[in-house]
């Protein structure tokens, strides 16, 4: 450790290779970032055991009374599974270029704007993800994002994905471009969050 740390600082003291030192170091701090998320979610999840109700006895179900009939079940929301026609790259630009030129409009009035606009949009994107499923522009492009395992996106997944879109971008897009030659058309984010982007069927 304190070998690379001497590495590090006599490659920060040359002046174009320090710069590109820096960047690096950067994203690789980020990705370390990113990574010990993930590693916090899978923990979370794969210690979440639910538990199944205990089965009545039959003699407490013949001393009980007679109950009324259970009310009808409240509407559900539909279920979007993974196994619905993948979201190619030009779609799901278009949907984030929507979604770049509201957040960009919205913060048109702040002072500095500039310097804000990806936490922002990340931080959007992440509360939109969790609430939705998807954003304004995924809306407009009829696109949702859903788990692969078929689970509800909670705050940990939304997040993750959101802090794993900067890792996508960091490295000149091809985060983003990955979708172009991946099987499952997941970029780096999905990969990381485990999530699939699909396209909804119009409402008949």
């Amino acid at each position: 450790m304190l070998l690379g740390g001497l590495i590090v600082m006599g490659l920060y003291v040359v002046p174009i290779l320090g710069f590109v030192v820096y960047k690096l170091i950067g994203m690789i701090g980020l990705g370390i970032v990113v990574y010990t998320l993930i590693l916090a979610v899978r923990e979370r999840q794969n210690t979440h055991v639910v538990a199944a109700p205990a089965p009545a006895a039959a003699s407490d179900a013949a001393a009980s009374p007679i109950s009324p009939p259970p009310a009808s079940p409240a509407p559900v929301s539909p279920v979007f599974s993974a196994d619905l026609p993948r979201a190619g790259f030009w779609i799901r630009m278009g949907a984030l270029f929507i979604d770049i030129v509201l957040v960009g409009v919205a913060l048109s009035a702040v002072r500095g704007a500039d310097e804000v606009t990806l936490p922002v949009l990340a931080a959007y994107g992440a509360m939109m993800w969790k609430l939705k499923g998807t954003t304004i522009g995924g809306i407009l492009c009829r696109l949702r994002v859903v788990r692969v395992d078929a689970r509800e996106i909670d705050w940990s997944t939304a997040i993750v994905r959101a802090l794993s879109c900067f890792l996508s971008l960091a490295c000149a897009g091809l985060g983003f471009l990955w979708i172009v030659f991946d099987n499952s058309r997941q970029s780096w984010h999905d990969k990381i969050a485990g999530t699939v982007v699909v396209r909804v069927p119009r409402a008949r």
